[in-house]
Parts: C-alpha cells; structure tokens; sequence
C-alpha cells in the first residue's frame, strides 16, 4: 500500500510553535478568516482558552479566556463566537468582541468533546448548534441564536454508568433520547433502533 505520511523535512518548513500554555494542549480550532488573517483558538490543562491571531506564520496570542479547571474542547460558532468545555463541567461561550464568557451551560460530568455548526442566513436556519460530548458517554446538542443564549435541545444516551441518567434529569435535562439498553435505570423510554 501507498506511505501518506509526508517526508519529515516537509512538515518541518510549515512549522510554527505557538508558546504560552502551561500544560498539555487538548484541542484547537480555527475560526472564520477575515482576509489574510486567521484566528485559532487553543485550549489546555492549564485552565485557559488562548485566541491567536495573525497571517501566515505570524499568529500571536491576543486573548487569554480562564475556567474552573483543565479545558478539554473548543469550537467555533461564528466569526465572533467559540465555545469552550472542560473538567468544570462547564460549556462557555466567548463573545469575542466584549472578551468574556456571554452565556454557559453546567453538566453532570466533564466536558470532553465539542463540534459545532455555525449558523448562517436568517430565521430558523440562523440557529447554531453545539454538540457537547462528556466523560460519562452522554451527548448534549445545544441551540444558540447568539452569543448570549445556549439552549438545550435535545440528550443521547450512550453508555454511561446508572447514576448519571438521574444527575442528567436533576440538571433539566429533557427530551431524553436512549441508543442502548442500560436495564432499569432508562425503564419507561422510548429505545431508539440501534
């Protein structure tokens, strides 16, 4: 079979190291390009989101988003918009233009996935839509019209321990939705087919 993997000596001319976190880094994303610029956020152990901005090989940090705790997952909703999860069990939202978390959501267990899909034109297809993955094995999507409103939507069940369905209803959780049978502790759901 074919070798994809590129020579090291072409991965090395595209290097750039971005310091500055003070831990591991567990996710990045690029944001919206606004002509030459780019936009990337990163997010780390350390308990921060970073945003980088500039063209090309000269990306620089120009904010620094804080958490509870170790930030796990980012993704962009917009040109103006990221989300960001993590060990707090929080999803945050950052509106770029005020530099600080605008809206938020807390789960029953960390924040480890995020993908979005950026919303566009008007009416009900303006909507953004955050899918938030945990620790647990639980699946939350959210809606967002905006910066500053995160609204759930819908919960999928995957394969978590027994207790988290009963933490998942105690947070508001509803419209619960189950992809596996887990015995008495998802009794009286609807099953979807596998």
């Amino acid at each position: 079979p074919p070798d994809w993997r590129l020579p090291r000596e072409a991965l090395l001319l595209e290097e750039r190291k971005l310091g500055g976190h003070g831990g591991p880094v567990f996710d990045v994303a690029f944001g919206p390009s606004s002509g030459s610029e780019e936009t990337l956020v990163s997010v780390s152990a350390d308990a921060t989101a970073r945003l980088w901005r500039g063209s090309g090989t000269a990306l620089s940090c120009a904010m620094v988003f804080s958490h509870g705790s170790g930030v796990c997952a980012c993704a962009f909703l917009g040109p103006e918009c990221f989300a960001t999860g993590g060990y707090d069990r929080n999803v945050r939202l950052w509106h770029l233009p005020s530099q600080r978390a605008t809206a938020w959501a807390h789960l029953n267990d960390c924040v480890t996935a995020l993908g979005a899909r950026p919303g566009g034109g008007s009416g009900p297809k303006a909507l953004a839509r955050l899918a938030v993955g945990t620790r647990g094995g639980q699946m939350f999507v959210y809606k967002s019209r905006d910066h500053a409103h995160l609204e759930f939507e819908e919960m999928v069940l995957g394969t978590m321990r027994s207790s988290a369905f009963v933490e998942a209803e105690q947070c508001g959780a509803a419209g619960v939705k189950s992809t596996v049978e887990a015995g008495g502790a998802l009794e009286g759901l609807a099953q979807a087919p596998r």
